[in-house]
């Protein structure tokens, strides 16, 4: 039901703009590529495509490069070719490994993987915060690879359970009858987080009444005094 998502709020646009922004500097790290980006989020079947069609001739650096399996859909942020081998780069806004990350690109593995590409590793491209600039702007300096192969190799069985379970689920034309909780906000604010909590009062938490040692303030007036 697209029409009962919430809106995107200017802060959550100047989020998604500055992680955009980040990835498209990080493709100085891999000049020269071409852009497999669709139009819009209603392209993506041309962007599959385009990449198809960018691997058959040759291209070496693929932004952006989409791929479809099954009815599961990724785009890599970029995708390089050496020698005769594969590997990918999800870039994101941030300095470290987090779980979310590891989950997304997982899912991106298992996809491009199974759509027939075989990756001879993939990376997440991360923020150095070890780079201080003095002068120009050094792109290899400001961002740093870490290779989580070993991280996602084995969620490959999960990931393939999860796509079943979604699609059955997608399916149906019933709604999940699952109580909110955590997972509505952590580790993103669900984009339905308004539609489900329509009518839901939330609880204040309760910090119980603070203890007021009377006798202890009563000496500290005195000795004041």
């Amino acid at each position: 039901m697209p029409e009962v998502r919430d809106e995107e709020d200017e802060a959550q646009q100047v989020f998604f703009q500055k992680g955009t922004d980040v990835g498209i500097l990080a493709r100085e790290l891999f000049p020269c590529g071409v852009d497999a980006s669709p139009i819009d989020s209603f392209h993506y079947q041309q962007s599959v495509a385009d990449t198809a069609r960018y691997i058959s001739e040759g291209r070496t650096i693929i932004y952006e490069a989409a791929f479809q399996f099954e009815g599961l859909l990724c785009a890599l942020d970029i995708l390089v070719k050496k020698g005769d081998k594969w590997y990918g780069f999800e870039v994101k806004n941030a300095t470290k490994l987090k779980d979310p990350y590891i989950k997304d690109v997982a899912f991106q593995y298992y996809v491009i993987t199974n759509a027939g590409l075989p990756l001879e590793d993939i990376s997440l491209t991360l923020l150095d915060t070890k780079y201080i600039r003095k002068g120009p702007l050094k792109i290899q300096k400001l961002f740093k690879f870490e290779s989580i192969l070993t991280y996602i190799s084995p969620m490959q069985e999960e990931i393939a359970l999860e796509a079943i379970a979604l699609k059955k689920m997608l399916k149906s034309k019933a709604m999940a009858d699952i109580a909110m909780g955590t997972q509505c906000s952590k580790p993103y604010t669900c984009d339905f987080y308004d539609f489900c909590s329509k009518g839901i009062e939330m609880e204040e938490p309760d910090y119980e009444e603070p203890h007021i040692n009377k006798t202890a303030i009563n000496d500290f007036l005195a000795e004041i005094e």
